[in-house]
């Protein structure tokens, strides 16, 4: 009398054999999908704090009293959806429940980066400051923040410049102290990168595309530079050529007496002929000096 209901349930019993089975739904052996007797109850805290707090497995076992594998299987097996909601994500009433489509950060982990998410919602600051602020790997951080955060990511990953100029933020927090350096000082790019650790050619290619008012103020410094050398150079070229101007002065007049202002004996006894010695006087404005 009542075959469809029969067909009704052979059906409903052949699509659980083929399916992921569900809790409260009917298995392929005919009995519903459900925990044991007293196991709802043995779970129930660790549940709660599963769902109200950021503590992790091993945490809420211990306080407890239950194994972290029990906790792990008992929310694997009756609870897909609370872990899925665990992890940040919406999953409709009668929506079916996929683990591996979730990423698996825990509340934990989303606590761990709040703080730092707010300063970079709030600041703009580059990530791998704000990550060394907060004690976080830098590169850790951008994956969390570019796969729950993708709109900040996204405003995050150009950066305007002072002259207007965008740039990857990504490459100015990486060659943001080379560019600095190169820009304030006379040092080689290729030094500045070999001290830095990074890669001539790569830091070399961005300066080059997105800050040739780097390379422009570098270029005025070492032509400054430059410049105060060849001016140092010639100042102490002018001093040493006055300082032997002096010593030799000193020297012609010390053999002027030791010879008696004869001028002849003096160019004897200096090392050269009497003309040179003339000549040597008209430069030093000593032409005066008597001769004999």
């Amino acid at each position: 009398y009542h075959k469809d209901l029969v067909r009704k349930r052979a059906d409903k019993r052949e699509r659980a054999k083929s399916g992921a089975k569900v809790r409260d739904a009917l298995t392929g052996n005919g009995s519903r999908h459900e925990p044991k007797a007293g196991q709802t109850e043995k779970y129930r805290e660790a549940l709660r704090l599963y769902r109200d707090t950021a503590l992790t497995h091993r945490q809420i076992a211990e306080a407890t009293g239950i194994t972290v594998t029990g906790l792990r299987n008992h929310l694997r097996i009756w609870n897909r959806r609370l872990i899925v909601e665990h992890r940040g994500y919406e999953c409709r009433e009668g929506e079916a429940v996929d683990l591996s489509r979730t990423k698996q950060y825990l509340k934990s982990t989303a606590a761990k980066y709040a703080g730092a998410i707010a300063c970079l919602k709030e600041t703009g600051r580059p990530t791998a400051e704000v990550a060394r602020e907060f004690g976080l790997h830098p590169e850790t951080f951008r994956e969390y923040v570019r796969e729950h955060e993708p709109e900040l990511a996204a405003r995050l990953g150009m950066t305007r410049l002072a002259d207007g100029r965008q740039v990857l933020a990504r490459s100015m927090e990486k060659y943001g102290e080379a560019v600095r350096l190169y820009e304030t000082t006379t040092e080689p790019l290729r030094s500045i990168a070999d001290r830095l650790g990074l890669q001539y050619n790569s830091v070399g290619g961005f300066v080059r595309r997105s800050r040739p008012d780097a390379i422009e103020a570098h270029n005025r410094l070492v032509e400054r530079e430059e410049a105060l050398r060849k001016e140092k150079e010639q100042a102490e070229s002018a001093a040493l050529a006055l300082q032997r101007e002096a010593e030799e002065k000193e020297r012609i007049l010390s053999a002027l007496r030791q010879t008696g202002g004869n001028k002849r004996k003096a160019a004897k006894l200096l090392g050269f002929c009497k003309s040179t010695l003339y000549n040597k006087l008209n430069a030093l404005g000593l032409n005066d000096t008597g001769d004999t």
